[in-house]
């Protein structure tokens, strides 16, 4: 082979060589730039999705626990509300009704006696719960007859109408029968000496004197009766008092 042959065949030995070196590079950069592009797009997409997703289930997570947790507390504050307004008004309907039976409860002799230390004067307490006696002579009643009732002068009760009322001579008020059979009662006082018969109210228990065998007919009795013990009303008065209570019930 003649030499112009053979550098030929080198000539085209070496541009085949770099033909093919040119051909791989190309492959090798056309290779890469998709593996860039991916890898670009995996780390703008990663913390989108990071970003997208932990606050949704933080959200998700969060809000509702709180949302209950507030119902929760609202319904015991309610509850609690409720039983304090229920206890309230428990305490309120006990007091009332308490209240109600306290007026509607009749007063002991011990509440008229404490109601006597306020309202009455010295020598009317001392006729009507220390059993004293007024001077003969000395009450306004004695010699008194006009027509009406006589009540207690502690607690108002009814005892002697004036059609029963007598002058006795004792030097007090006589009556030959009381209101009622249950408007006094009696019992047997063996004080000063001597055997006597009390006559008391029968409501409050207060002291009026004395009942003997030698009044009139048609009882044959002296209801010997102490002033400061009664409280007078004329049958008009009484009439006028009924009622104005009958009006204002």
């Amino acid at each position: 082979m003649t030499s112009l042959a053979v550098l030929a065949l080198a000539v085209a030995l070496v541009f085949s060589a770099c033909q093919q070196s040119r051909s791989g590079e190309a492959q090798a950069a056309e290779n890469a730039q998709p593996a860039a592009q991916s890898q670009r797009v995996g780390s703008t997409s990663a913390p989108s999705t990071a970003d997208e997703s932990e606050p949704a289930v933080a959200a998700d997570d969060s809000e509702p626990q709180s949302t209950g947790e507030d119902a929760q507390q609202e319904n015991a504050a309610d509850e609690d509300a409720e039983q304090d307004d229920a206890g309230l008004s428990g305490e309120t309907e006990s007091a009332d009704t308490a209240a109600a039976e306290s007026e509607d409860a009749p007063m002991s002799k011990d509440d008229y006696k404490e109601l006597a230390m306020e309202n009455l004067t010295a020598e009317q307490y001392d006729i009507c719960f220390l059993k004293g006696t007024e001077p003969p002579g000395s009450g306004k009643y004695d010699h008194f007859y006009e027509p009406g009732t006589y009540y207690c002068v502690v607690c108002g009760e009814p005892l002697f109408k004036s059609d029963t009322k007598y002058d006795s001579g004792s030097g007090w008020p006589a009556f030959y029968d009381a209101i009622g059979t249950d408007a006094v009662t009696t019992e047997e006082d063996n004080s000063l000496g001597m055997r006597r018969i009390e006559v008391m109210c029968s409501n409050c228990g207060a002291h009026l004197g004395h009942v003997f065998d030698d009044g009139p007919a048609p009882t044959g009795q002296r209801y010997c009766i102490n002033s400061l013990a009664l409280e007078f009303k004329p049958d008009e008065e009484q009439a006028e008092s009924e009622q104005t209570e009958s009006e204002q019930e």
